[in-house]
């Protein structure tokens, strides 16, 4: 038997904003863990942030009275995803505006 993931079809990954900050300081209280630094990605299930990681140090903050394992993967592989497109666009800019390639 497959093992069950533990988000729904309703999971939502995207960037923490300003009007986040509840939310994440609720996170970081129930998780025992100081305030995450920004940028952060959250996960929402059905309307309720349940979990985020910090892109700026790694640092993550759950629910702790949720099934969040899966989501905290999922925003890391994300997270992951999106420090690999920044290192290709940081090698190309600096290909293209190197004084070698003049």
């Amino acid at each position: 038997m497959p093992p069950m993931t533990t988000f729904t079809a309703h999971t939502t990954v995207r960037f923490a904003t300003e009007a986040d900050l509840g939310n994440l300081a609720r996170l970081c209280v129930l998780d025992s863990t100081p305030a995450l630094s920004f940028p952060v990605l959250v996960a929402e299930s059905d309307d309720v942030v349940v979990a985020a990681v910090s892109l700026a140090d790694g640092r993550a903050a759950a629910d702790p009275f949720r099934p969040t394992a899966d989501v905290l993967t999922l925003l890391r592989v994300r997270a992951d995803q999106l420090a690999s497109e920044r290192a290709t666009v940081r090698r190309r800019l600096r290909a293209r505006f190197s004084p070698a390639a003049a």
